[in-house]
């Protein structure tokens, strides 16, 4: 088996022009291929960024007409590629995908949970006894932003994340009851700082993949994904609202530090690929 996992931002000049948005969550694409226009340079190189949450995805020099409609944002510790609109590139090893509406995790291995009680409930990789086959560290992200304004779906691929960074998720409760006949207001919450509702370490040997739960146990199902087969799904009740999205994510990096983030908007997918041949 190739184990070619850490050039995760390859891409092929013939099937980049093939592929729609649903390839692109699971393909980096290299800038260079892609013909970015320059965005901000973030801070100098060896630089540390600023606790708490760093600006969204959408905060970067729009381009001009005829222009390519993509940014390529080089920051310290990552690498930002975001498009305006619907491109891809190489298939790669399936991401796994994080989706609001509850959550929705949707994951190429099975997964087995420690806890009791109230939580917090921990996810580990489950029948997986070959080390280069677990998930490995988070190496990037495709994060797909549904919007209540123009242009109402955005796109962007985080990508070079170095070992021991994370995932953060928090979520935000609809209204105890409805409000109106649509039943779409979320109340405005203040999300406890370093105190997600879910936490993603990507690992391997005796550092494996972790997915922490704060609360209440995820229902186990099938996803009918040929690559992404396991489904978890963390509905209401244990304590939980009748309805929660997630509300806030941030990445992370092995200090805890945030890299990038954003909250306050309808939904957001999130597709994370990780190093799983090193």
């Amino acid at each position: 088996m190739k184990k070619d996992s850490n050039d995760i931002e390859m891409s092929s000049r013939r099937q980049f022009t093939r592929a729609i948005v649903t390839a692109a969550v699971a393909a980096p694409i290299a800038a260079s291929m892609v013909g970015c226009g320059s965005g901000s340079s973030g801070p100098p190189a060896g630089s540390t960024p600023a606790a708490g949450p760093s600006a969204g995805p959408t905060d970067r020099t729009p381009v001009t007409t005829g222009e390519n409609p993509c940014t390529l944002t080089v920051r310290d510790g990552f690498t930002e590629i975001s498009f305006g609109g619907p491109l891809a590139g190489e298939e790669h090893i399936p991401p796994m995908g994080f989706r609001g509406g509850s959550l929705i995790i949707d994951s190429r291995h099975k997964m087995k949970v420690a806890g009791s009680g109230n939580g917090p409930f921990t996810y580990t990789e489950d029948g997986v006894s070959d080390p280069d086959d677990q998930y490995g560290d988070i190496k990037g992200a495709t994060v797909i932003t549904e919007t209540t304004a123009d242009p109402f779906v955005k796109l962007a691929i985080f990508s070079a994340l170095q070992p021991g960074a994370e995932l953060l998720l928090w979520y935000q409760d609809i209204s105890p009851t409805p409000q109106g006949d649509d039943d779409v207001t979320f109340p405005p919450v203040t999300f406890p700082d370093n105190d997600p509702d879910v936490r993603v370490r990507g690992g391997r040997g005796a550092n494996p993949f972790k997915l922490i739960i704060k609360r209440k146990r995820m229902d186990a199902g099938k996803s009918h994904k040929s690559k992404r087969p396991n489904r978890f799904r963390h509905a209401s009740g244990g304590g939980l609202a009748r309805h929660f999205r997630i509300g806030q994510w941030r990445l992370v990096n092995s200090a805890g530090t945030t890299l990038v983030g954003a909250s306050g908007d309808d939904d957001y997918s999130i597709y994370l690929r990780f190093g799983h041949f090193q």
